[in-house]
């Protein structure tokens, strides 16, 4: 499934629409009620790529609702494509790769929860 999802993100990257900045960790800790503005984001990697991968860690996200979160992913994804114009498989393939790298990334730290890769399950089954 990594290596399906590091293609994937491969092929995402080399049709992307256009470059944008990217925050590169944008989930539900590092968005934050503001003052100036509705919402604050914190804790920016400073990315630039596709306006999709963004979109990946709000999936997995908020952690306190993981009992919930693989059966909201498909109507999350609806939600995020039409709110940011995006197109809809782009949003559930970016959904896809994004949350198996995040059980990649916990891998190396230690043990996964398995929210993430049950979600990239999900949307991966989705699109058969």
């Amino acid at each position: 499934m990594a290596r399906r999802a590091g293609r994937r993100a491969g092929e995402l990257c080399d049709s992307s629409p256009a470059d944008v900045v990217l925050h590169g960790d944008l989930h539900h800790p590092n968005a934050l009620t503001a003052t100036r503005r509705p919402w604050l984001a914190i804790d920016p990697h400073g990315l630039v790529g596709d306006p999709g991968y963004d979109t990946g860690q709000l999936l997995y996200n908020p952690l306190d609702a993981a009992d919930r979160l693989v059966g909201l992913a498909p109507s999350r994804i609806e939600q995020v494509s039409d709110e940011l114009g995006l197109p809809l498989d782009r949003v559930r393939a970016w959904g896809c790769a994004v949350c198996v790298l995040s059980e990649v990334w916990s891998a190396g730290d230690g043990p996964i929860d398995g929210v993430p890769l049950e979600i990239a399950r999900r949307l991966d089954d989705d699109r058969s």
